[in-house]
């Protein structure tokens, strides 16, 4: 009785394993690069990356400010500094003073 049971369960076991198993091997020549797909950011590109965000938030219900043209420029630029490996410093300056325009405190 039990090898009834058990022997199709198996079977079935194996067949769904196949495909998974395959999927990461190298026969296939799928192998997936997660150092190309995730790069290590920096401390000051992960500090931009919070200053960004807490920007973002905040300028939602600081629209209306009158330094928030100012700000959303400052910030623009900031990002475009950030994304640059040497001027990160730079970057982040701008960044700060964008939400110091806004009254926000830089988080981070």
């Amino acid at each position: 009785m039990n090898t009834r049971i058990l022997a199709p369960v198996a079977l079935c076991a194996a067949m769904l394993a196949t495909p998974v198993l395959a999927a990461g091997s190298s026969l296939t020549g799928t192998r997936y690069d997660w150092k190309a797909a995730s790069p290590m950011k920096t401390a000051a590109q992960q500090r931009c990356d919070v200053y960004r965000h807490q920007f973002d938030f905040a300028i939602k219900w600081h629209k209306q400010s009158p330094k928030s043209k100012d700000a959303i420029s400052l910030r623009n630029q900031g990002v475009d500094l950030c994304s640059n490996a040497g001027t990160t410093a730079e970057g982040m300056d701008k960044m700060r003073q964008a939400l110091n325009d806004l009254g926000i405190q830089p988080q981070g």
